[in-house]
C-alpha cells in the first residue's frame, strides 16, 4: 500500500507541476500535447496526461487519477507499470 500510495502522490505531483510551471512561464505547454496529423504531435502521446487547459481541468482530473493510480498499483503491482504506460499509450 505505501508504494501504491507513493506512486500516486508523485504522479498528482507531477500533474500539478507541470500545470503550475505552464502557469508561471510564458507561453504555453500546448505544443507539446498531442498535435493531430503531425508526427512532432506523437511525443504528445506520453505528455498528455501532465498537460491541462486549465485550473477546472486540473482539479476535475487529480481525484480520479489519484484514486485509479492508488487502485492499480495496489490491486497489480506486478504489472502496474505496464499497465499505466499501456493506458497513456491508448
Amino acid at each position: 500500500m505505501k508504494n501504491a500510495l507513493f506512486v500516486s502522490v508523485i504522479i498528482v505531483v507531477l500533474m500539478w507541476l507541470s500545470f503550475l510551471t505552464d502557469f508561471v512561464l510564458p507561453g504555453e505547454f500546448a505544443h507539446v500535447g498531442i498535435l493531430p496529423r503531425e508526427i512532432s504531435g506523437l511525443k504528445g502521446i506520453l505528455l498528455a496526461p501532465f498537460i491541462h487547459g486549465d485550473l477546472g481541468h486540473i482539479t476535475s482530473n487529480t481525484g480520479a487519477i489519484f484514486v485509479l493510480t492508488l487502485v492499480l498499483f495496489w490491486m497489480y503491482d506486478k504489472i502496474s507499470w505496464r499497465i499505466w504506460i499501456l493506458s497513456m499509450l491508448m
